[in-house]
C-alpha cells in the first residue's frame, strides 16, 4: 500500500510542477504582450489636424417672379429637344449622285426593297422603302427602278438587265425554266 501512495504522491508532485511551469510560461507571454503593446503605443504618433470652421449656407429664397425664369422658358418641359438648343440654321446637303448602282428589286404585296451596290466599296446592301443609307432615303421602288431622295434632290436608278446573245431563228433554246 505504501508503494501505491508513494506513486500517487510522485504523480501529484509531477502534475503540480508541470502546472507551475505552464502558469509561469503563460505569465511570461502575458507580460511580453503588455510590453509590446506599450512599445507600439509609444511609436504611434497621432497627427493633430485643425478642423476648418463650418460655414452655414444662407437660407433658400425663391427668385423674384418679375424677373421670370429664363432657364424654364428657354427649355420648355414638353419639348422633344429641350435638352439641346434648337439648330441655328438648317444645313443644306448636296446629294452625291452616282454613288449607288441598282442590282435588284424586291416587290411583294407587303414589302418593297432594293439591292444597292456602293460604287466605291463594291459592297451590296438591302434597303427597304423609307430606310436611310448614308444620308439618302430610299423613296419609290418599282419593277424596273428606284428613286433615292436626299432633301429636295432625287436620283432615279434603273435596273440594268443583262440579256443573252440572240439566237438564230430555228435554234432550240437551252433546257430550263421559262419566264
Amino acid at each position: 500500500m505504501k508503494s501505491i501512495t508513494s506513486r500517487l504522491d510522485t504523480l501529484a508532485w509531477g502534475l503540480i510542477a508541470v502546472t507551475l511551469v505552464l502558469m509561469g510560461l503563460l505569465g511570461w507571454e502575458w507580460e511580453q504582450g503588455l510590453q509590446l503593446r506599450q512599445s507600439l503605443l509609444g511609436m504611434r504618433r497621432v497627427p493633430v489636424t485643425e478642423v476648418p470652421a463650418q460655414q452655414v449656407l444662407p437660407p433658400f429664397v425663391l427668385p423674384d417672379v418679375r424677373t421670370g425664369f429664363p432657364e424654364m422658358s428657354g427649355r420648355p418641359v414638353f419639348s422633344l429637344g429641350r435638352r439641346y438648343p434648337p439648330p441655328a440654321d438648317k444645313v443644306v446637303s448636296v446629294m452625291k449622285k452616282g454613288q449607288f448602282v441598282l442590282v435588284g428589286v424586291l416587290v411583294t404585296p407587303k414589302m418593297r426593297a432594293a439591292l444597292l451596290r456602293d460604287v466605291q466599296t463594291n459592297k451590296t446592301e438591302s434597303v427597304v422603302v423609307g430606310a436611310v443609307i448614308r444620308g439618302i432615303t430610299l423613296g419609290d421602288v418599282g419593277a424596273n427602278g428606284v428613286t433615292l431622295r436626299q432633301g429636295d434632290e432625287s436620283e432615279v436608278l434603273t435596273l440594268q438587265i443583262q440579256r443573252g446573245a440572240k439566237q438564230p431563228p430555228g435554234a432550240v433554246p437551252p433546257p430550263g425554266p421559262r419566264p
